[in-house]
């Protein structure tokens, strides 16, 4: 069982829209931080994680999010696989408000937006979208 983690420029993308980097009230690193409090609750039922850089972003950019392994939880950082794979290849489907979460709804995978409660609410319309701390509250 594995959790395909999309990753997405924010702060970049705030700044082009908003001249803000700040302006949606968080960024990527505060969205990981807040998917990465659940990996006592996933490792019972997921044993890996791939985190898939946008094509715009460097793979080291995340390499901070390998001490999780050290934790007995396998991490990796994939750019190279292909999305369609890496989402056919995984059970849960995580990022924020990424068009890559709307092709794993329709390839019928959970998908989870990681958006921290102070920010801004995720913005794409599709109701299979599940908050990341509804969906842990459920189990």
């Amino acid at each position: 069982n594995k959790i395909l983690y999309i990753c997405e420029p924010i702060e970049n993308h705030a700044k082009k829209q908003c001249d803000n980097e700040n302006a949606w009230g968080y960024n990527e690193k505060d969205a990981i931080k807040n998917f990465l409090h659940y990996i006592p609750s996933i490792k019972n039922n997921y044993s890996k994680v791939v985190f898939r850089p946008h094509p715009s972003e460097n793979v080291e950019k995340y390499s901070w999010v390998k001490i999780y392994s050290q934790k007995g939880f396998e991490i990796d950082i994939n750019n190279t696989d292909t999305l369609v794979s890496q989402i056919s290849s995984s059970s849960l489907v995580v990022g924020c408000e990424s068009m890559a979460m709307v092709i794993a709804l329709l390839a019928k995978k959970i998908v989870l937006t990681s958006i921290p409660e102070f920010g801004r609410p995720c913005v794409l319309p599709h109701k299979g979208i599940i908050k990341i701390k509804d969906f842990f509250s459920l189990g």
